[in-house]
């Protein structure tokens, strides 16, 4: 019951259903009365929050972006829509998927966002858009890489992993490479599940290999233990043992001229790759099988 004197009213339901409403105007002892029925309908909540599977991801990561509903039940609405943006434009729409696969390479300060709506009045507001996610990689440190004689070395000393490629096969880890052969090398971090981009390139060639080799007789090959080398040449040389991972075995064994030097091979079997330089930078390589 309501005692107005103005045209209009304004009534608050608690709840939703349907309604019998009446006018009554009373005048003169003269009572008229209109009812109407009418259907009060259930208010929805419209909002919605994006945010992504994991807080810390790399460039090489795939990352889930979820869409949350302030209420999902409005998926049950008509017509339920949500609609993926990526830099503004959109690129999933009038559907009902409330997550998005990024596939890799992410790429930084990418701008994503989701609205969702549907054809039901009591929804507010009718349309709802999420935060902006900004897709920000862990940083991967740029190697720079120089070399100093026969070594490689790296710029990094943090606790990554820097790998070393040659000619885009990857040869060894660790700050520094010891180059045994000629190529094109690079080296790249790993720091956890992030792999940072490849280096600058270093080309090797190896000086006046043929020319040194014709100086030297080693054998045998496939060896027993004991590598016999003489050499021709009056220059000061020396060798150096590497296994095929590059890593260093043996370094700096002088090797007399023009007598037989026996170097006692005390490694486990396998194959070694010999590396003998001169005092002036000439250098030549071999690999030699050991099997006793």
């Amino acid at each position: 019951n309501n005692d107005s004197l103005s045209n209009t009213i304004k009534l608050e339901c608690a709840k939703p259903g349907k309604f019998s409403i009446t006018l009554e105007i009373q005048k003169d002892g003269i009572i008229s009365r209109l009812t109407r029925n009418i259907t009060v309908l259930e208010s929805f909540e419209n909002g919605i929050v994006l945010s992504s599977s994991v807080m810390n991801y790399c460039e090489s990561d795939n990352i889930m972006l979820n869409a949350t509903l302030t209420d999902s039940s409005v998926l049950n609405l008509k017509n339920p829509s949500l609609q993926w943006f990526k830099n503004g434009n959109l690129i999933a729409g009038n559907t009902n998927q409330r997550s998005l696969n990024l596939a890799v390479p992410l790429i930084n300060n990418d701008q994503f966002s989701v609205e969702f709506t549907a054809d039901y009045g009591c929804l507010s507001p009718l349309k709802a858009s999420s935060n902006i996610f900004t897709i920000n990689t862990a940083e991967s440190t740029p190697l720079n890489i120089t070399r100093s004689w026969d070594t490689l070395y790296s710029n990094y000393n943090g606790a990554g992993t820097v790998e070393w490629y040659r000619n885009n096969l990857k040869i060894g880890t660790g700050k520094r490479y010891t180059l045994i052969s000629n190529g094109n090398f690079q080296a790249r971090l790993i720091q956890g599940n992030c792999i940072g981009a490849f280096s600058n390139t270093i080309s090797f060639t190896s000086i006046n290999t043929q020319t040194l080799g014709q100086y030297l007789q080693i054998g045998p090959n496939p060896n027993k233990g004991i590598l016999q080398i003489k050499s021709s040449l009056d220059a000061g040389l020396q060798l150096s043992i590497f296994d095929l991972k590059g890593q260093l075995v043996e370094s700096n064994i002088p090797i007399k001229a023009q007598v037989v030097n026996d170097i006692d091979l005390d490694m486990s079997n396998g194959i070694y790759i010999l590396v003998f330089k001169t005092d002036s930078g000439m250098e030549y390589q071999t690999k030699i099988s050991l099997n006793r």
